[in-house]
């Protein structure tokens, strides 16, 4: 083989070897590989209550969602009630979505459609009580589920903070 060939060859191959080795290096150092911290939903506080308990509102609900699009929902309200260095997506936290989602993931077990059924209930129950406390892990469950990199949950914002949030994103 002519040293013309290696080289055209031989230098695209190298570089292709040494992004692979960078972008796992990246993972590693950052974070490891999506889905490979499942103690973050071990974190999410379970509940004493079950989706059976609560009341939940089912008739309007025609079709359930994928489970990616109730994750992002999930992950984008939790956006108000969290700090962490980026954010991708904002959802208003409402009692409404709150029911509407708890609905949906009722209905979604009727059907065995979701995988992660119980955390959802651990993440969605005590919302719809109006107790955020589990926010930060909440979202750290659902970002790592999802793959999250760049952007986990550091804490709770303060009333002021969230405020800020709010009529930064939603308010007209």
């Amino acid at each position: 083989m002519s040293f013309k060939k290696t080289l055209l060859i031989g230098v695209p191959v190298a570089l292709l070897l040494m992004a692979g080795v960078g972008i796992g290096v990246f993972k590693i150092v950052n974070g490891g590989m999506a889905g490979d911290h499942p103690n973050y939903i071990a974190e999410v506080p379970v509940q004493k209550e079950s989706l059976n308990d609560v009341k939940v509102q089912i008739a309007d609900i025609k079709e359930v969602p994928g489970e990616a699009q109730f994750q992002a929902t999930i992950h984008a309200m939790s956006h108000q009630k969290v700090e962490a260095d980026r954010k991708w997506g904002a959802e208003r936290m409402t009692q409404k979505k709150i029911d509407r989602l708890l609905g949906i993931l009722k209905k979604a077990e009727e059907v065995d459609a979701f995988k992660h059924p119980d955390l959802y209930e651990n993440i969605l129950i005590p919302w719809s009580k109006g107790n955020f406390s589990n926010a930060v892990e909440a979202h750290n469950a659902i970002w790592d589920l999802q793959g999250g990199s760049i952007g986990k949950a550091t804490g709770l914002l303060s009333d002021k903070e969230e405020e800020n949030y709010i009529k930064k994103n939603f308010d007209d």
